[in-house]
């Protein structure tokens, strides 16, 4: 008898584990969808590189470590930026024309909804590139620890394929 019930326990146990499993895998595929559809996808931290983009020339200055900026030029199209409750961060969007040649840039402190997209287009923007400043960071250079936790606090969300030719160029 006790061989019978431990045949059942060992079979339910493998069983139950399965069911946690496929659970726990629906539960990630769920999370990292979210806000995302077929045709986009969030920016992660290897998006990102700490430098600052010039005000002026929205060239890379890579001597001055005290912002993070997107490694890529993106598409106007389909972005949208969403900033986390209390951050610790503002941000700005520098936009450039087809050239990529630097246009203008625009500092937030809420969220970027893409309302403004098609008046940005008639202004003859093309392409983005998001800069994310750090507000009190305690030795103003942002370290590569400390990048990731400035990065989630800002969900910056672009069309999927839209960087085909849009690699940033070596400045």
């Amino acid at each position: 008898m006790k061989a019978k019930y431990k045949k059942w326990i060992k079979w339910g146990g493998i069983a139950l584990g399965a069911v946690f499993l496929v659970a726990a895998t629906a539960g990630i595929a769920t999370a990292v969808t979210k806000n995302q559809t077929e045709d986009t996808r969030n920016l992660t931290q290897f998006d990102y590189s700490c430098y600052v983009l010039d005000d002026i020339t929205g060239k890379v200055d890579k001597t001055d470590a005290s912002n993070i900026s997107t490694n890529n030029y993106y598409s106007i199209d389909g972005l949208k930026c969403k900033l986390a409750k209390e951050a610790e961060i503002t941000y700005q969007l520098n936009f450039y024309d087809e050239e990529k040649d630097f246009l203008s840039m625009q500092a937030y402190t809420d969220d970027f909804d893409g309302s403004e997209i098609e008046s940005l287009k008639s202004q003859g923007v093309c392409y983005v590139r998001v800069e994310i400043l750090p507000v009190g960071d305690a030795d103003g250079e942002v370290s590569v620890l400390e990048k990731n936790g400035y990065v989630k606090q800002l969900t910056v969300t672009v069309e999927k394929d839209n960087q085909k030719d849009a690699e940033a160029d070596e400045e």
